[in-house]
């Protein structure tokens, strides 16, 4: 497996803001792969994540146009 990096940022007050995560993939089993190591590392990593999955590129430019140009 490819080697994950996760890059996130912190607020002014040096709390780790929320990441917004998309994946996309049409095979759901790896999307749930994926998921599931993001959300180890994320705990591991006292970080917060949000994560939504996609099984199409379509269905993510439609969420983001849905959502105002951004995901929440």
């Amino acid at each position: 497996m490819d080697t994950i990096r996760i890059l996130f940022q912190v607020d002014s007050e040096g709390v780790n803001a929320l990441l917004n995560i998309a994946i996309c993939d049409d095979m759901a089993v790896l999307r749930e792969i994926l998921d599931a190591v993001i959300n180890e590392y994320a705990a591991k990593n006292n970080m917060l994540c949000s994560i939504k999955q996609f099984e199409s590129g379509e269905a993510l430019v439609e969420e983001y146009k849905r959502c105002g140009g951004g995901f929440h």
